[in-house]
């Protein structure tokens, strides 16, 4: 179990923020090398969030959200209310993986900031970034988004975006108390 915890959170920690590194470096240089980088980030994440459960039970998410986030460079992370009540805690974890992770990869901010906010057993996430925005939200065809869309929807819960080009982005996910657990 305890073997499980370290891979996981070395391939999150260190093998995430290294492969983004490669791929910024890469993406100048040469097309396919960055294309097999992107490869390499997707297939990472899958094998790292198959592993996250045991993790999550060992230290909880508040704690590793705040380790994850701290391992980014320029990502703050602020935890607000009581994480004893927080449904699907791997789900949560998931999508603030991936909300950060695409705001590193394609945003250019500056700096990007996560709040959790648990209250009566509502939990609002809240990922906002100083970057260079999104030209048209409701266009928007990023599978992760897709995903973290769809994944919130099944859930019960709710996603709005906000966003505009060089002005950042805002991403604010609202699940209900009572809401659908997660499978």
């Amino acid at each position: 179990m305890g073997e499980r915890v370290r891979l996981a959170r070395d391939l999150h920690d260190r093998l995430g923020g290294l492969l983004t590194a490669v791929k910024q470096h890469l993406s100048v240089a040469d097309d396919k090398a960055s294309e097999l980088t992107d490869e390499a980030m997707r297939e990472m994440r899958n094998v790292a969030h198959h592993l996250l459960p045991d993790a999550l039970q060992r230290c909880g998410l508040r704690t590793a959200l705040h380790d994850y986030c701290k391992t980014m460079k320029n990502v703050s992370f602020a935890f607000y209310g009581n994480d004893k009540h927080v449904a699907n805690e791997e789900l949560v974890y998931c999508i603030v993986y991936e909300l950060v992770n695409n705001a590193v990869k394609n945003a250019n901010a500056n700096h990007i900031t996560v709040q959790l906010i648990v209250n009566d057993g509502n939990t609002i996430i809240n990922v906002s970034d100083d970057g260079s925005g999104m030209p048209d939200v409701s266009q928007s065809e990023s599978y992760g988004l897709i995903g973290i869309h769809e994944r919130v929807k099944a859930i019960g819960g709710t996603m709005t975006i906000y966003s505009k080009p060089n002005e950042g982005t805002e991403i604010n996910i609202e699940i209900k108390k009572g809401g659908k657990r997660s499978m």
